[in-house]
């Protein structure tokens, strides 16, 4: 898991950076998902599914549904497309 690569993507209020990082300092990866792609007049939605996890440890377990889907929102840049916000 690459914070710094992650935030060069994205936006992230201070709560969902505190998230990330606690999630990121217990787990080495993630399996996901990109589900319910939608676009919109200025962009596109679309939810990130984390399936499972591989902890530190090296055990992989399904993550909790509380946990699990995370909405992002792309906007539009120009001809191109801005950071994912979420």
């Amino acid at each position: 898991c690459d914070l710094n690569e992650l935030q060069s993507l994205s936006r992230m209020d201070d709560r969902r950076r505190e998230n990330v990082t606690f999630m990121f300092s217990q787990y080495m990866s993630f399996q996901t998902t990109i589900a319910d792609v939608t676009p919109t007049a200025d962009g596109a939605t679309a939810v990130l599914v984390l399936q499972t996890g591989t902890r530190i440890s090296g055990e992989t377990i399904a993550i909790p549904p509380l946990s699990s889907r995370y909405t992002l929102h792309i906007s539009r840049r120009g001809n191109g497309w801005d950071k994912i916000e979420w």
